[in-house]
């Protein structure tokens, strides 16, 4: 089951941050959720897999966090995500609970900075 974000609501609310090369490779959306700030979407273009830019979107995240004077951030995954479920831990994240949301199994981190 894909995760979709609502854009035009993100993109007026000033939530998305654009990763360009010659065109656009990835992007964030990141917002305040409840008190904390949530890694809501990270997306990189399938075709540019492998090139780093994952971990430059996260970078550029957690900069921007510390910044802003953000402790810790979250972000969720879908239980059958198991790439994703296996990549967050070794960048730092921490689960710290399970829901099921709209049939959709969550898996939910976070990481202090």
């Amino acid at each position: 089951m894909a995760m979709r974000p609502d854009f035009p609501h993100h993109i007026a609310a000033g939530h998305v941050d654009v990763l360009e090369t010659d065109r656009i490779v990835g992007y964030v959306i990141v917002f305040e959720d409840d008190g904390e700030m949530m890694l809501d979407n990270i997306a990189v273009d399938p075709e540019e897999s492998g090139k780093g830019y994952g971990a430059l979107l996260f970078g550029f995240v957690e900069n921007r966090l510390r910044r802003q004077g953000a402790g810790t951030y979250k972000l969720y995954t879908n239980e059958v995500m198991t790439e994703n479920r296996a990549w967050y831990p070794k960048l730092g994240f921490v689960e710290y609970g399970r829901s099921t949301v709209k049939g959709m199994n969550r898996v939910h981190f976070r990481k202090t900075l």
